[in-house]
């Protein structure tokens, strides 16, 4: 399921505070909040599918405890199929740079969740710091 820009907006808008809309400062994952593609599962989503448009990276953004959860054999055939269809040049695990259990454990999470079964290409990592707490990344990708 897509979600819509005006999802995306509501969510965005009480996080903004005097930043305004540069926030988040980072460009790529502003580009995938402001205009790019997010997709999730259902609203017991486990991971954010995104890219900021054809031909790009895919993004897999997500927590340490949604991926601590197995996720379903539903949800892994939506990814995997999302990125068949996208067929992405490279493919990134996205965390909040505070997670920081994220920062030490992803590997293992990629293999624990099944994610390591969503694409035969490597997943590589990065964190995102941005002004927005794990609470609030979950309840979007929740829905």
């Amino acid at each position: 399921m897509r979600i819509e820009q005006t999802e995306v907006d509501s969510w965005i808008q009480p996080l903004t505070g005097k930043k305004g809309d540069r926030w988040p400062e980072q460009r790529t994952f502003h580009a995938l909040l402001r205009g790019g593609e997010l997709h999730r599962f259902d609203a017991d989503a486990h991971v954010l599918v995104g890219r900021v448009g054809p031909g790009e990276d895919a993004h897999l953004i997500t927590t340490t405890s949604l991926l601590e959860e197995e996720l379903s054999a539903d949800e892994l055939k939506f990814i995997k199929d999302l990125l068949a269809s996208w067929s992405p040049p490279t493919v990134w695990l996205a965390w909040l740079q505070r997670d920081t259990r994220m920062q030490q454990l992803h590997a293992q999470l990629i293999v624990q969740s099944g994610l390591s079964k969503v694409t035969r290409k490597k997943i590589n990592g990065w964190a995102i710091s941005v002004g927005v707490k794990r609470d609030d990344l979950e309840a979007l990708i929740r829905g």
